[in-house]
């Protein structure tokens, strides 16, 4: 009975709509939506002031939602709560942008100051895009930039910064965990622009007389790799101490096949994968007998 009725409502809407031609001869009021400016593609940047002037500046861009066939201008207000001034810890290169006739973007920089970021300095921005000039959006009209001291994968680094010990050193071999035990980078030496060789004391903590060397590549900053240098025999092992079987014969170490060591200039931590050895009579299986070293400060 309930759908019936439902029917004959509905039946009785539609028999009741009315229909009205449009006047194509009539001009009709449209309401056009007001232009808003936006900052492009992201809210929060961070930005690393580090080794000598000048840095590097970061450009950021600013849109509206429409195009007109005037120039317009957008207006940039910057406040620090951590005190970072104008002329001492950074510069932009205006305040007050124009957005050209026919387009809908531009763009100004933001340039820091090497002298205004003594070591451990970190500040924060906020620049918003104020009133009068075009109308601020609801969406991406502040944006947050954190510079200063901030290491980022991508800066330049000094090889010499790895020397040292590296207290925090944990070991993985198959399942088995050690550490942490204290190993040391005693030579970093460069081979290419973007690749070097480092030599690394007391891997597996047992007296091995001779260093482990890796290569370190960091062609690809964000991908950072270390391959381990083979050693047939390495000083100073004993293979008794991975199977009794092998007392008094000599450790082999290589890179695992298949698996990628890494590094981090920014933490100075190195993961480093390895497959073991008998010199002379062959390779424990991976991954079941994987050897995985951190090196950690």
């Amino acid at each position: 009975m309930k759908l019936i009725n439902k029917l004959v409502f509905a039946a009785s809407l539609i028999g009741g709509i009315s229909l009205v031609s449009c006047d194509k001869t009539k001009v009709y009021p449209t309401t056009e939506a007001p232009a808003l400016a936006h900052f492009l593609k992201t809210s929060t940047i961070q930005y690393a002031i580090r080794g000598t002037e000048p840095v590097d500046p970061i450009t950021i861009g600013v849109g509206t939602s429409d195009v007109t066939n005037a120039d317009r201008t957008v207006t940039i207000s910057v406040t620090s709560p951590t005190g970072a001034a104008a002329g001492t810890q950074y510069n932009l290169s205006s305040t007050t942008l124009t957005i050209p006739a026919g387009e809908a973007t531009t763009e100004f920089q933001l340039q820091g100051l090497i002298t205004g970021y003594p070591s451990g300095r970190l500040d924060t921005l906020f620049l918003t895009i104020t009133e009068p000039s075009v109308k601020p959006a609801q969406f991406l009209n502040k944006l947050t930039v954190v510079m200063g001291d901030i290491c980022s994968e991508g800066n330049p680094f000094n090889l010499s910064d790895f020397l040292g010990d590296y207290d925090n050193t944990n070991e993985l071999l198959g399942t088995s965990g050690y550490g942490p035990y204290t190993t040391s980078i005693t030579a970093a030496t460069p081979i290419t622009a973007t690749t070097a060789q480092i030599s690394v004391m007391n891997i597996f903590d047992d007296g091995w007389s001779d260093p482990i060397n890796y290569i370190l590549d960091w062609s690809d900053p964000n991908d950072k790799t270390a391959t381990c240098v083979e050693n047939l025999a390495i000083g100073g092992s004993d293979a008794g101490t991975l199977n009794s079987a092998y007392a008094g014969m000599t450790i082999a170490i290589r890179q695992a096949s298949g698996y990628t060591g890494s590094f981090s200039s920014c933490d100075q931590t190195f993961t480093l994968v390895n497959q073991l050895g008998v010199s002379n009579l062959g390779w424990f299986g991976i991954p079941a007998n994987l050897y995985t070293v951190t090196l950690a400060r």
